[in-house]
């Protein structure tokens, strides 16, 4: 019995250091940005309407928010944060990684359609080694993306306490 209370004494504790375990952004890139709602504000650890991206299409007619880490990270899941107050979720959208070639593909998995909700928890097929990844808008009310904040993980927030990289 001691034994096994030790073993899950020193699980705990090493799901605890992990969930310190925090992968630097150097950077949050956009489509385009609508008055003071910069890029930035999507990784800030706020999830607020006064601190939160509005992204509208670049002169290609897409809508993206780019995420730069400091060092290559495993990522296997997200939750997407959006809206305005708690309406105009964004519909559709998908995330992207760069492939050998330097060419944006999409993370099998990352789609979405259809969504109504302003709190979207998104699980990929397999985790993606990646030193940077983008969330492409495909949808949205007015072609006007509201994020709110962008978090990612590790592992699956169902399997394992949530490990945020961003924040």
């Amino acid at each position: 019995m001691r034994k096994e209370i030790f073993m899950i004494l020193s699980l705990g504790l090493a799901m605890t250091g992990l969930a310190k375990e925090k992968i630097e952004v150097v950077g949050a890139r956009a489509s385009a940005v609508y008055k003071e709602y910069q890029a930035s504000n999507a990784i800030d650890g706020v999830i607020s309407d006064k601190s939160r991206w509005v992204g509208v299409k670049d002169e290609y007619g897409k809508i993206w928010l780019a995420l730069e880490f400091k060092q290559k990270s495993s990522v296997s899941s997200f939750q997407l944060y959006s809206g305005r107050g708690k309406t105009d979720a964004i519909d559709s959208f998908h995330v992207e990684i760069k492939n050998q070639s330097g060419e944006w593909v999409k993370v099998p998995g990352s789609a979405v359609s259809k969504n109504k909700s302003i709190q979207r928890e998104v699980v990929f097929e397999a985790p993606v080694t990646v030193k940077e990844l983008r969330v492409m808008i495909t949808k949205t009310l007015g072609d006007i993306a509201r994020v709110k904040e962008v978090v990612l993980y590790s592992d699956t927030p169902s399997k394992s306490k949530k490990r945020i990289l961003t924040i």
